[in-house]
């Protein structure tokens, strides 16, 4: 039915038909180019926050200090769970003392959950008993891995258990301070062959260090803390977070100090790529409403302009006697059936020329639908506004 109505319209006023279809099929390629071209922006963002990770992390007001710090852990924790953080790694630095009962033996123990917390330390690097691998860090055994040096000189080999006391920091009114804990019990179950400027001999789980130092009746604190946004596009509201929980900007006239109450983001690369897109996107987004409103006033206007000599026409069937309902409702379809088609035309046009996913195109073709509704409706009631009469005496 409405395949043969589009027919006879066609072929009744085929110039105007086709201008209506043509028209239409315009409008819906403006907008879903326009919608196109933000999707597209918003797709280049997201690229660009996988091509160019953002990182961070946690130091001193001065900013020259990011490990050996004192992190409260509190903040710490907050930083490590936070929504916007992925890929959080932190350690815990104290002193492992007379290891195996020798006293004169002593060393640097640190906990982190990451081999890659640590500087030029990695999984090859790591001789690991069968079973075994980086992941113990993720636990809350008492396991370790020992520096392969240490070991030889301390006469410590695989699956061997080492006993030793803890010496745990607190950097109190300028002064070192130490509390101990005695009789701490570690399987090792790696040697590693570690080349840094650190003096780290043993590294444990961070989880197991901590459990152990909090039933010692002291606090934790994180000695490092880096981290990766999970989207660098919520930079600013990460930072405002970030401000939130008590960490303050740095200031490098600072003098270097061990509390870690700063952060560092290093965006710059990002800022500087994403600067553009974030700049183009927020501009199409701004015009986005004023551009479907212009683009609703436009078929309005030629529509109006294509229709305007029915007056005559409309004048014509009120005079023979045709409800003003029925005129208005016919001249309605007339104009909807042409619309939609070229919408759908329009839409199979989007499909081939652009990537919009299914429903942009939806939104578009019922968003069309009900503008092009309220459109014709406007028309109509201006096409209305005339003297039968007065109309029909102007034609003879």
């Amino acid at each position: 039915m409405i395949i043969s109505m589009t027919k006879k319209l066609i072929l009744r006023s085929p110039l105007k038909s086709i201008l209506t279809i043509i028209f239409s099929i315009s409008i819906i390629i403006f907008i879903g180019l326009y919608i196109n071209n933000i999707k597209t922006l918003e797709t280049s963002l997201r690229k660009l926050s996988q091509t160019i990770p953002v990182t961070g992390e946690i130091c001193d007001i001065s900013g020259s200090k990011t490990t050996g710090l004192e992190i409260d852990e509190r903040k710490g924790n907050q930083i490590i769970f936070s929504q916007y953080v992925v890929q959080a790694k932190y350690t815990i630095q104290v002193v492992a003392n007379n290891i195996n009962n020798q006293n004169n033996i002593s060393t640097t123990l640190m906990g982190c959950n990451s081999i890659d917390a640590l500087p030029l330390l990695y999984d090859d690097n790591i001789d690991f008993m069968s079973r075994n691998d980086s992941s113990f860090l993720t636990d809350d055994k008492n396991n370790c891995i020992v520096e392969a040096d240490f070991a030889k000189q301390n006469n410590i080999v695989l699956g061997q258990e080492i006993t030793f006391s803890l010496s745990i920091y607190k950097y109190d009114s300028g002064v070192y301070l130490t509390d101990n804990i005695d009789n701490i019990k570690m399987n090792v179950i790696g040697i590693y062959d570690y080349n840094s400027a650190t003096n780290t001999s043993i590294i444990v789980p961070v989880k197991s260090l901590a459990r152990l130092v909090k039933e010692s009746g002291n606090e934790v604190f994180y000695d490092s803390l880096k981290f990766e946004l999970k989207d660098p596009g919520k930079l600013n509201e990460f930072k405002q977070d970030v401000k939130n929980i008590g960490f303050s900007n740095i200031n490098s006239q600072s003098v270097q100090s061990v509390a870690g109450n700063s952060l560092i983001v290093y965006d710059n690369i990002y800022i500087e790529n994403a600067s553009n897109i974030l700049d183009a996107l927020q501009m199409y987004r701004l015009f986005e409403i004023p551009f479907i409103i212009l683009m609703f006033v436009l078929y309005v206007l030629v529509i109006f302009l294509l229709i305007k000599n029915k007056q005559l026409e409309m004048a014509i069937s009120l005079s023979l006697g045709q409800s003003k309902k029925a005129v208005n409702f016919n001249l309605f379809l007339e104009i909807e059936i042409l619309s939609i088609l070229g919408c759908l035309l329009g839409v199979l046009a989007l499909v081939l020329i652009t990537d919009i996913e299914i429903f942009s195109l939806l939104m578009i073709f019922f968003g069309f639908l009900i503008l092009s509704i309220l459109g014709i409706m406007l028309v109509i009631k201006l096409l209305m506004n005339f003297d039968i009469m007065q109309l029909l005496s102007k034609t003879d």
